[in-house]
């Protein structure tokens, strides 16, 4: 299977779990679902493209990961899709938390989602409002 297929079906399961049994209402849950898990695997990815060609060995800030042309300049001022990018390097190691921004949206089932990444590759899900995902929250895509 190939690896954004891969993305996509899990997107989708996490989608369907994060919204709930309501298909048509939810749609655009799932597609705010998808597209944060995109982006996640888009920071990953250009994390590991500076590391190997620009930081010599080192991970990118934000900054860098735009000025590089790693990451698009949309994610410059660190937000996109209601959620907020908090990415913290550390010499060759990171941490990307991306959580909704000021007034969260929660579904019906009061869960919230935040997504976690960091130098593994994994990316990991919380849908508990008052804990954010983290490197101790369940991988839904590597």
């Amino acid at each position: 299977m190939s690896l954004c297929k891969s993305y996509l079906i899990r997107a989708f399961s996490l989608a369907f779990l994060f919204s709930g049994c309501d298909v048509w209402q939810n749609v655009s849950d799932r597609v705010r679902v998808d597209r944060l898990i995109v982006s996640v695997s888009r920071f990953r990815d250009a994390e590991k493209e500076f590391s190997r060609n620009h930081g010599n060995g080192n991970c990118g800030s934000l900054d860098q990961l735009v000025a590089t042309r790693l990451i698009e300049t949309k994610f410059a001022d660190g937000k996109e899709f209601g959620y907020r990018y908090d990415l913290v390097c550390e010499g060759s190691n990171y941490r990307l938390t991306v959580a909704p921004e000021e007034n969260p949206v929660r579904s019906d089932s009061g869960e919230q989602l935040s997504l976690y990444v960091d130098q593994t590759g994994v990316i990991r899900a919380s849908f508990d409002p008052h804990v954010l995902a983290n490197s101790n929250s369940s991988g839904v895509a590597e």
